[in-house]
């Protein structure tokens, strides 16, 4: 059985918080459970790399990826890991880091005049 009810909080420039939800009685993983394994990309680029963060703590059910790029797409899934190796994935999460204020003179604003006359 994979991680369920995966979800992102507390979005910042460069890091994300993860929950999940994993039934430790009712498993499909080869093995004793050791920890969880987060598998995380660039959401938008074919080409970007499968990261892999690991959560030594079977008992964990959230964590915070940070050394994350600004403002980007990300598609996360999660799975139990073993000594012998993962279980099954989750279904993927999207989710984008926070921008920043530093651009935000690219935008431009609009000035209301109202003449009463």
């Amino acid at each position: 059985m994979a991680p369920s009810d995966v979800r992102a909080f507390d979005q910042q420039t460069t890091s994300i918080g993860l929950s999940w939800d994993f039934e430790n009685y009712v498993r499909d993983v080869l093995g004793i459970l050791t920890g969880f394994i987060i598998f995380y990309q660039m959401a938008n680029s074919s080409s970007a790399p499968v990261l892999r963060y690991e959560v030594q703590d079977e008992n964990a059910r959230q964590v915070y990826i940070t050394g994350l790029d600004i403002y980007k797409f990300y598609k996360i899934s999660i799975a139990g890991k073993t000594r012998i190796g993962h279980g099954v994935i989750s279904e993927d999460v999207y989710v984008r880091t926070l921008g920043t204020g530093l651009y935000q003179w690219l935008v431009p604003s609009v000035r209301l005049s109202i003449n009463s006359s």
